[in-house]
């Protein structure tokens, strides 16, 4: 993760962002933990994508039921 920061400040990045599920809590709680905070959440944006990707599992992790994607963003600029 240090390094996606660094090479993100070199090239004068002002923000680095990523998307997850709302059931992917080890990921949630990793990209929290490093002060990445949470900008948006997308309501059912996974069960709009099954309609195009209809492999994408309908239970994840702890079996909570995949749904809705989660926006996280570290500001480079102050």
């Amino acid at each position: 993760m240090d390094c996606v920061l660094q090479v993100a400040e070199e090239e004068r990045c002002r923000q680095v962002c990523l998307i997850t599920t709302n059931d992917n809590m080890n990921a949630l709680r990793f990209y929290q933990k490093r002060n990445f905070v949470m900008t948006n959440l997308y309501v059912n944006a996974v069960e709009e994508a099954r309609k195009i990707k209809k492999e994408i599992p309908r239970i994840g992790y702890d079996n909570i039921p995949i749904l809705h994607e989660i926006q996280l963003e570290y500001r480079l600029v102050k």
